[in-house]
């Protein structure tokens, strides 16, 4: 049996060479105010380590494989992939009917909470990037923002890709982008209008290329095999994968990162 095991985990290795087991942690977070929240977080390191970290943050359905799936794409590239749950043991896991229950004000500071701590351990660089989807996008406009970043001034968050974000709230267009950003979205999204990017996109220097609108793409279109509606606390939203879309935003998603955290 021990030999099987063994082999087992060979393969495994080889099957996926830069990528370590998960290790989960509850982690404490500090709120801009000073509250402490317990939140959950998967580690993911690569073989190579120190090496620059990425924070994984999930959409207002909870983590789920979509999630684990980029933590893989992003450990294979070189970096440690963190999985940051922003709603187990806090709220109802899903919140996609009720986005009142957690702000991207309050997650922000848990991206920056967990960064902070991230930049101080010896298997991560003091280089740390975030990657949002949907609420978790909207979430990543606000934390590379000048106003929360000042919060978290041992964050060391310099470089962020949000996937569908909301675009039109007002803090987003009224504040400051500090650090790089990329927005990846859909022409099609009737979640997360496009048109709202495009609006942010003319007003921030920091969105100048790096703005990408994909044709022929609706909401999650970076998901496998997925098409559905939903019915959200605004009516029937189209969830549905594109796979060219898919393909090209995680090709300059590893050249943004590239370019910006090693």
């Amino acid at each position: 049996m021990k030999k099987i095991f063994l082999l087992l985990l060979l393969f495994l290795l080889n099957l996926f060479p830069n990528i370590l087991f998960a290790e989960s942690v509850h982690f404490e977070s500090t709120s801009m105010n000073g509250d402490k929240q317990k939140i959950w977080i998967d580690i993911i390191k690569n073989k190579n380590t120190p090496a620059p970290s990425i924070l994984i943050l999930h959409g207002c359905g909870g983590v789920d494989d979509h999630h684990r799936k980029w933590a893989d794409i992003i450990v294979s590239w070189g970096y440690n992939a963190i999985v940051v749950d922003s709603f187990s043991g806090l709220i109802e896991k899903v919140v996609c009917k009720d986005m009142s229950q957690s702000s991207p004000i309050i997650r922000s500071s848990h991206a920056h909470s967990v960064a902070t701590w991230v930049s101080q351990q010896n298997w991560s660089t003091k280089k740390i990037g975030t990657i949002g989807f949907s609420h978790g996008g909207w979430t990543v406009l606000y934390l590379t923002t000048d106003t929360i970043r000042a919060s978290y001034p041992n964050s060391n968050i310099v470089s962020s890709v949000a996937y569908y974000p909301y675009c039109g709230s007002d803090f987003s267009i009224n504040q400051r982008l500090g650090t790089p950003i990329q927005i990846h979205i859909g022409e099609l999204d009737d979640w997360t209008l496009a048109k709202y990017c495009e609006r942010l996109g003319r007003i921030k220097e920091r969105l100048k290329n790096n703005l990408f609108i994909y044709k022929d793409a609706h909401h999650s279109f970076d998901r496998i095999n997925t098409k559905y509606t939903y019915m959200s606390g605004t009516g029937a939203k189209t969830i549905e994968s594109n796979p060219a879309a898919r393909e090209l935003s995680i090709k300059r998603t590893k050249e943004f990162f590239e370019k910006t955290l090693k």
